[in-house]
């Protein structure tokens, strides 16, 4: 499912200019935070101002978890589970019926009406909210592309990246069989919004850059 950005209003500081802001029209906010975290910020509500940083291991226990809109409406309620590290865990459930705001709560785009989620027995509102979404990888189910390179769009928003970090990730996602057929490999370019890709190898490919990001 896709993220859900909460409600407000949004404003991206000066330091976008430093990047080259046509390659990121059509980009949500929720992508652009991922790469980017310390640009977004929401206006309606404080920002998460936690001050610990920690190597994130993966462990996530959710206890007694609600969340409700500003119109009042109950989206999640009394939610408890925990999510161990290197496990698939996999949430299912009807439209509407709060997967995307969960994913919304875990990244700190949306804060909880009640309870609590801890990153590795840490409370996530202590986090430095930056930091922590660097540890992240967010992969959406209809990914956007820029109109760049394949080696462009695996590394976007990154200073330095190592060939063979490029190459590990995309052995993990199966995108090097993609990148074989392409007449130029990772220095193919993949048109307006990538569209030289079909949707599953645009996929492989918002894998892959997620495990670059990692």
């Amino acid at each position: 499912a896709g993220m859900d950005l909460p409600r407000g209003d949004y404003r991206l500081d000066d330091r976008l200019k430093e990047v080259h802001f046509g390659d990121w029209q059509g980009f949500t906010l929720a992508e652009i935070s991922m790469v980017h975290p310390e640009l977004l910020e929401a206006r309606h509500r404080p920002l998460l101002h936690g001050e610990r940083r920690i190597e994130v291991q993966g462990r996530v226990d959710i206890e007694d978890l609600s969340f409700a809109y500003p119109d009042g409406v109950p989206v999640i309620s009394g939610l408890s589970f925990g999510l161990a590290p290197g496990c698939c865990t996999v949430l299912t459930g009807p439209n509407g019926s709060g997967k995307s705001t969960l994913v919304s709560l875990l990244t700190g785009l949306h804060l909880p009406t009640a309870g609590s989620i801890s990153i590795d027995g840490v409370p996530l509102a202590e986090l430095v909210i930056t930091h922590y979404r660097r540890r992240l990888g967010v992969v959406f189910q209809d990914p956007l592309n820029i109109d760049g390179t394949v080696e462009e769009n695996l590394t976007y928003g990154l200073t330095a990246v190592e060939p063979s970090e490029i190459a590990a990730a995309c052995a993990q996602a199966r995108l090097d069989e993609v990148i074989a057929r392409l007449p130029n490999g990772l220095h193919e370019r993949l048109g307006d919004l990538g569209r030289t890709l079909s949707g599953g190898e645009s996929q492989r490919l918002a894998i892959a850059r997620a495990l670059v990001t990692r």
